[in-house]
This record gives structure tokens, sequence and C-alpha cells, in this order.
């Protein structure tokens, strides 16, 4: 699905994720730094993983979590927290 606003059209998915009765909206991205192939892609995979009863937004919100994580686990990372 798209969703056209005054000022950007945004690339959504509809589906029910977890348990919940209704269907609710997942931002895939903004056009055109998100192209409609790649969002077709994302979607794709946001759908088997809603088949598979996984929620897409908390599994990406993990993945964000450890690449942060990853980051901060440099050594310029430690000695900023180190000495700060």
């Amino acid at each position: 699905m798209i969703r056209i606003g005054s000022r950007s059209k945004t690339f959504t998915l509809l589906a029910r994720f977890g348990a919940s009765p209704n269907p609710s909206r997942r931002p895939i991205g903004k056009f055109p730094t998100v192209s409609t192939a790649e969002a077709r892609a994302i979607a794709d995979h946001w759908n088997e993983q809603v088949r598979l009863g996984v929620d897409p937004a908390i599994e990406e919100a993990r993945r964000r979590d450890e690449e942060v994580l990853r980051r901060r686990s440099t050594f310029a990372s430690v000695m900023e927290d180190y000495i700060a």
C-alpha cells in the first residue's frame, strides 16, 4: 500500500500483527528513498515473518539494537565511556 500525503509518499504494510484482531499499518519507507521494487521486497519479507508469527517491527527494533550494541563495543567507544 502507498499512502500519499500532501508532501510525501510512504510505502506501508497493512496486516494483522501478533494476536491482534485488528489490522495495523507499518511504514516501510518513503518514496523515492525506497524504490517500488525495494518496497515490494521488504513487504514480501515482512509478510513471510507475519505468517511465521513474528512481528516485523519488533524484529527490526531488535536488529537495530544489536547493531547499536555492536558499534558501542568498539575500543574507541569504550575509551570514550571510560574517559567521560
